[in-house]
């Protein structure tokens, strides 16, 4: 049954309008006033939003490397969908209690969930449309990106005004379920790098993850070593969480 409904849906469309647009909006409707919460109901210091903001931000880090090698040797849906799921899961969480440890937990959930899905979002829609469609299409996303997170600044800005914990638990909600909705819709036509376990079954699976990670590490530190100031970069991105600005005060890109 799932595979017929992957085959109907158009993969152009799903990426626009079913994970760009509503995933931006719910994750700026959850990740906006955020901060406000944290200090009229968590009652945080300074020193505890900075280590919230520290917690997602490392998580992210640590983990983006391996997701990504996850993403390119079994699964871009896998993890597009269990991001979502686990970004979706660490807003909500925030809405259930303001305790620092709760939000502390919160955070490496969205850390996690945005590594994994970054990346692999791009590259799975990459792989599913003709090379003369990707710059159109990537070009509408950040369009439909900053329409998404405009409207869900300002419907956050009005709910949180009476109901703080509103944005976190229905915007964490939302994207939760499109995160469950994706395993059943979203189409792959090509398979990355012999995944899904193909050729050796799952051992071979966790032998080209390891080849990979290592052959991605070794290209990493050529880059550093060949671009002066690239790790000064490195550390100065953005983090691609929606509504980590505000969510952790840490000064990421929403």
């Amino acid at each position: 049954m799932s595979d017929r409904m992957r085959r109907r849906v158009d993969a152009y469309r799903l990426y626009l309008f079913g994970m760009v647009l509503p995933v931006s909006f719910l994750g700026s409707f959850a990740g906006t006033t955020a901060i406000v919460y944290y200090v009229q109901s968590g009652r945080l210091n300074p020193l505890e939003l900075v280590l919230l903001g520290t917690s997602v931000e490392l998580a992210y880090f640590l983990t983006q490397l391996p997701s990504g090698v996850l993403a390119d040797t079994v699964s871009r849906r896998l993890c597009v969908s269990t991001g979502w799921i686990l970004l979706g899961t660490g807003f909500a969480q925030q809405g259930l209690s303001p305790s620092f440890a709760n939000l502390f937990i919160a955070q490496l959930f969205i850390g996690v969930g945005a590594a994994l899905h970054t990346g692999a979002q791009d590259a799975w829609i990459a792989d599913e449309l003709d090379a003369g469609k990707l710059t159109p299409v990537y070009v509408l996303a950040s369009q439909l990106t900053l329409l998404g997170t405009l409207c869900g600044a300002l419907l956050s800005g009005v709910v949180a005004d009476r109901w703080p914990r509103v944005p976190l638990l229905a915007g964490g909600v939302g994207i939760i379920l499109i995160g469950v909705l994706l395993i059943f819709v979203m189409p792959r036509t090509t398979v990355p790098h012999g995944g899904d376990g193909a050729d050796g079954g799952p051992s071979g699976v966790v032998g080209r993850s390891w080849r990979l990670f290592l052959g991605q590490l070794r290209e990493a530190r050529i880059a550093t070593l060949a671009v002066p100031g690239f790790m000064l970069l490195v550390g100065c991105s953005s983090s691609p969480v929606p509504g980590a600005r505000a969510s952790t005060g840490s000064g990421a890109r929403s």
